[in-house]
């Protein structure tokens, strides 16, 4: 197997600041030492006039070159977040590739616009180009240079930007499998008009704000294989097809979320293409074969995620929530936030976790709530932040009326402690922060920060320092 080399593109920490300085000090013959070159895009980084030319590489199909966010920046349309590639729009062709490239490009963003409208993200000449679970936006469009060898998968693309008369599609010379693709009202070209322009397309959707007025939604197709689109005026596309999808097939389409809602008609009725992919944008895996770039996932116990009076978020790049979990919010704000937040099944347990109302937050690249734990706020605040924090049995931090912080890259709740604070504050700031003694209770009364402080053995109580 193929050993990737890794180096991370930023603004500032990375490796090299551009992707340009990357290409020219990394090309090489991949074939012969058996390498997959990894650019980790951390943050926008722009591609830069003149165009990125991807050349003096040598590919195939086991061995090639890989553009990724870092870990935990997919790229989130609807939230503005993640890592992105923004377009220098003075150039026509910002993205090229010679012979001998093949060229992978998974999770990232693109901002494909700028002053010059005429170009988008171009494949050029490369032997293979393939965006898996990419989000395009911003530019007149997105252009490829050969359906047999440029593809898109899961991928979502949205016209934001542009309107005019003239220009070509939002996508156009693509294969597109699995693709959602959206013009916002009052934009795209040709009078917002086409979506996909001469494309070979599978398991598409189409919706478009816009009225057709003179061309259809799928222009000029070579072929086209169980896809859907609204009613806009277009030729209905017969068949196979769906002809009248709706806002209401969508989870929130008035505010960009195309993921399928329950009893949507795009559910279980595509092409099974498992022999190519069987994963979706979000990265489940594909079992009824849904139209578009989500799967809608059925079955399994149920969740109730609730908010009355407030608001109730929970992002990250897997979010898993497993058997007996109640989280609710009143008149308040719940947010789980992080690369891979687990709450794991009790045969016997349940977790409850409450905001009455005030704030709760955790947030952490790894955040594992185990069995007997409660945590609440009343009229405050409670905040968990770190690389790595396990609450582990029997262990209640509570905070009425006032503030209530963790801050740390390794923090360590064990054994029977209770930590409170009554109109005060209670923190612990550190790199590696252990609270190991059975059974103490801390408590600050007077609204003003304390400190705590470990005493020389671990059997004297810690004391205010």
């Amino acid at each position: 197997m193929a050993t990737e080399i890794v180096h991370t593109i930023a603004a500032s920490g990375g490796d090299y600041t551009t992707l340009a300085a990357w290409e020219s000090a990394q090309q090489r013959d991949l074939v012969a030492a058996d390498e997959i070159a990894v650019a980790e895009i951390d943050g926008d980084i722009s591609v830069t006039f003149p165009h990125l030319d991807i050349d003096g590489w040598t590919c195939d199909s086991t061995r090639y070159i890989l553009f990724r966010p870092t870990t935990g920046n997919k790229y989130d349309y609807v939230a503005g977040t993640g890592s992105k590639l923004v377009r220098d729009g003075t150039d026509n062709y910002p993205l090229v590739g010679r012979s001998g490239v093949q060229l992978i490009v998974e999770d990232l963003g693109f901002n494909t616009g700028g002053a010059n409208q005429s170009g988008g993200m171009i494949g050029f000449a490369m032997d293979a180009l393939t965006f898996r679970r990419c989000v395009w936006f911003g530019s007149r469009y997105m252009q490829g240079m050969s359906t047999s060898k440029n593809t898109l998968i899961n991928c979502f693309v949205v016209q934001d930007t542009y309107s005019d008369s003239a220009g070509t599609a939002p996508v156009r010379d693509w294969n597109c499998k699995n693709v959602t693709a959206v013009n916002k009202a009052g934009f795209g070209a040709f009078g917002g008009d086409i979506i996909f322009h001469s494309i070979t397309a599978s398991n598409c959707v189409a919706y478009n704000e816009n009225t057709k007025t003179t061309y259809d939604s799928y222009y000029n197709p070579t072929s086209v294989t169980t896809c859907a689109q609204n009613n806009n005026g277009s030729t209905a596309l017969g068949g196979s097809h769906i002809d009248g999808v709706v806002s209401g097939d969508f989870v929130d389409q008035a505010n960009d979320d195309y993921h399928l809602a329950s009893g949507s008609a795009l559910i279980g009725v595509a092409t099974d293409l498992s022999s190519d992919f069987t994963d979706d944008f979000d990265g489940d895996t594909r079992s009824a074969w849904d139209i578009g770039f989500d799967e809608f996932i059925t079955g399994g116990t149920t969740y109730t995620l609730t908010c009355n009076s407030g608001s109730f978020a929970v992002t990250g790049s897997s979010v898993d929530l497993n058997a007996s979990r109640k989280l609710a919010a009143n008149s308040g704000a719940f947010n789980v936030t992080g690369t891979d937040v687990e709450l794991t099944h009790q045969t016997v347990e349940s977790y409850e976790l409450t905001c009455n109302p005030g704030s709760f937050a955790v947030t952490g690249t790894n955040v594992d709530l185990t069995a007997s734990r409660l945590l609440t706020a009343n009229t405050g605040s409670y905040t968990i932040t770190g690389a790595n924090v396990d609450l582990l049995p029997v262990y209640t931090l509570n905070v009425n009326p006032g503030l209530y912080t963790v801050v740390g890259s390794n923090v360590d709740f064990v054994k029977s402690s209770m930590l409170s604070a009554a109109s005060g504050e209670f923190t612990l700031t550190g790199s590696n922060v252990t609270l190991t003694a059975a059974g103490d209770v801390w408590t600050v009364v007077s609204p003003v920060s304390t400190t705590w402080t470990q005493q020389p053995t671990d059997s004297t109580p810690w004391t205010v320092q």
